[in-house]
């Protein structure tokens, strides 16, 4: 009987010191950021990177900040700029900021639908990227569709919880074709 109990106290002494230690443990390592990538066709957990990985991985980046500043309600402009706020260089955004508020305010005022759909994609190297886009606003009764060049100036980054991809953009000019 004596021995029953020094073997459970030794027992309940064991598992304390491993809780303490575990927990201790699990209190002073870092978070590691985990980040699920997903490309057109796969997603994936990222540990390292290959260049066909990059190259999906920027198609889809672009295809997304395009989505979301060339397709949009009144009602989703917002949420769009924010997202795609993110996803750009604090210097551009610096810089874009001003337009995106008047052009929101407009579309509060005068509210109209744009949606885009994305026809070319090229990568002229060095971080630039051109699209051309056929894009079709809708006011009130009124549809019309026009054809834009959208050149945008992308580096790598480090991935983050706003910005979850290896990008950022840092140029943005379009033009009417």
């Amino acid at each position: 009987m004596y021995r029953e109990e020094l073997l459970r106290w030794l027992l309940i002494i064991a598992l304390s010191l491993w809780a303490i230690g575990a927990s201790v443990l699990l209190i002073t390592r870092k978070d590691k950021l985990v980040v699920i990538a997903v490309s057109d066709d796969t997603s994936y957990v990222v540990r390292n990177t290959n260049q066909t990985r990059e190259r999906k991985e920027l198609l889809s980046f672009v295809k997304l900040t395009i989505e979301k500043l060339y397709s949009f309600t009144p009602e989703t402009f917002s949420h769009n700029l924010t997202m795609v706020s993110d996803l750009m260089s604090e210097e551009l955004w610096a810089l874009k900021r001003e337009q995106f508020e008047r052009l929101n305010q407009r579309l509060q005022k005068d509210p109209l639908t744009q949606t885009s759909k994305i026809v070319s994609v090229n990568d002229l190297g060095d971080g630039k990227i051109q699209a051309q886009i056929e894009a079709q606003i809708r006011h009130k009764l009124e549809v019309k569709t026009i054809n834009l060049k959208v050149d945008l100036e992308i580096r790598k980054r480090q991935r983050s919880e706003s910005n979850p991809w290896m990008y950022e953009v840092t140029g943005l000019k379009d033009e009417t074709l």
